[in-house]
């Protein structure tokens, strides 16, 4: 799988979450809610868990901020996480 999260083109930037299946040689976008996504956002870090099954995102920049925000997306949901 590679996933593709977010991003900007344009000076817009994104909060959509795609993941493309190798074996199918297929994209999937998963849908969005305002209420539990991550902001729209450029320049953060992404890393995918295997063993939880989970991809993380962290920081990023959403047009005003530098964001220090901890984000885990699993079984079709995103979950904020605290940071210290």
């Amino acid at each position: 799988r590679l996933w593709l999260f977010a991003g900007s083109a344009a000076g817009q930037r994104f909060n959509d979450l795609w993941m493309f299946n190798m074996e199918l040689q297929v994209w999937f976008e998963f849908a969005r809610d305002a209420e539990t996504s991550p902001p729209a956002m450029e320049d953060h870090i992404a890393v995918w868990d295997p063993g939880g099954l989970a991809l993380w995102i962290f920081g990023g920049y959403d047009g005003t901020d530098f964001l220090q925000e901890l984000w885990r997306f699993t079984a079709g949901s995103w979950t904020r996480w605290p940071t210290s």
